[in-house]
């Protein structure tokens, strides 16, 4: 990863992991076959030192990871515009990941993330995610980002 050019925005490690832990929704960009960028949004969740998502088996971001398996995961934090002393600008939070891709087969910790992630988006439904795994879990693919590089860059009010 090269240096961040904004050192006095560069966020602490442990704050990039907290902002992207906390985050909503991130943007994973793969690369097709002939090299063309893709960036797809998606709903994630965070074990240990990995980032998990689900999908279906099949399907062009599916397609991308097993030709390039080396991604980019980008989350964006509370983000404000600001008009101050007669300058535009945005307050802003974010987080950049670097990793490798690997689709997770076993199927003890695909049931662990699949149950991380109905939990972080719906905890008042924790009660029906065995039931949803046993109807739906055979069905959905889970794949891991292992974080190799992190950095998360703010501004802030002054």
């Amino acid at each position: 990863m090269k240096p961040m050019r904004r050192k006095d925005r560069q966020m602490p490690e442990e704050e990039a992991r907290a902002l992207l832990a906390k985050g909503e929704y991130g943007v994973l960009a793969t690369v097709e076959e002939g090299d063309q960028p893709y960036g797809v949004p998606l709903s994630y969740v965070v074990v240990e030192n990995s980032i998990y998502f689900h999908c279906a088996y099949q399907g062009h971001k599916v397609e991308n990871l097993r030709h390039q398996p080396k991604v980019c995961f980008t989350v964006v934090g509370g983000t404000k515009p600001v008009f101050s002393g007669g300058d535009f600008s945005t307050l802003y939070q974010s987080v950049v990941v670097f990793g490798t891709a690997a689709e997770v087969t076993e199927d003890a910790k695909k049931a662990e993330v699949l149950t991380a992630l109905c939990q972080k988006y719906m905890p008042e439904y924790s009660h029906e995610i065995p039931a949803s795994l046993a109807k739906d879990g055979k069905h959905t693919a889970v794949w891991a980002v292992a974080i190799q590089q992190i950095s998360g860059k703010s501004k802030k009010e002054e």
